[in-house]
């Protein structure tokens, strides 16, 4: 009995999955926006927001391409720069 509810969890589980992956990759390309609006007040290093433009850049290209996954990688160091610049 306890074998085949471990069985129904774990299949359960496993069926879950695919919608939690893709509620999950919509998060990162959410919040473009807001890094984009902080990004127009970036006061920092100008190789700093050139790379942070960049970064921007490439992760908006990759969203509207649906690679959101690709993308998260591109969004964090764009949000790292603009959170660094915003701490002076």
């Amino acid at each position: 009995m306890s074998r085949s509810i471990t069985i129904a969890a774990l299949a359960a589980l496993l069926l879950a999955a695919p919608a939690w992956a893709q509620s999950s990759k919509g998060t990162s390309c959410d919040q473009l926006p807001e890094i984009k609006q902080a990004f127009k007040r970036f006061d920092g290093k100008p190789a700093d927001r050139d790379r942070a433009k960049w970064q921007i850049e490439t992760a908006e290209k990759l969203c509207k391409e649906g690679k959101a996954d690709e993308a998260k990688g591109y969004i964090d160091v764009a949000h790292g720069l603009v959170l660094k610049d915003h701490k002076h």
